[in-house]
């Protein structure tokens, strides 16, 4: 009885582990190319690319006051190009001052994904 338990308690523990260590290394590799804004006056705004390493979102307030959908190439200093899409849906948060995120930006396996922040 008490090596069953053992077991059971191990393989929660290790597994809530693991959980915490993903999550922790996924905030560590984000960066914020700049600082939060409100999305519906700040003149740019700014993304957040997970595992960066010189890519760089900026978005127009123009883009976000239009809201359709748009495709914007996140090239920055990396040396090879992805791209994302951000929808009309996008827009419309943005514009409602809530944060986007989950956009992926995934070429030949190599992925990237972006977050635009509100204030």
């Amino acid at each position: 009885m008490q090596l069953v338990y053992r077991r059971w308690f191990l393989k929660k523990l290790f597994m809530a582990a693991s959980g915490f260590l993903l999550l922790r290394c996924s905030s560590e590799t984000t960066t914020t190319t700049g600082t939060q804004n409100a999305c519906n006056t700040a003149s740019t705004l700014d993304g957040a690319v997970s595992n960066n390493h010189g890519h760089t979102l900026t978005i127009p307030h123009s883009d976000v006051v239009a809201g359709v959908d748009k495709t914007y190439a996140i090239d920055g200093t990396a040396g090879h190009s992805h791209s994302v899409t951000i929808t009309a849906a996008h827009f419309t948060q943005l514009q409602n001052n809530q944060t986007i995120s989950g956009i992926n930006a995934t070429v030949n396996g190599h992925p990237h994904t972006v977050t635009v922040f509100c204030a």
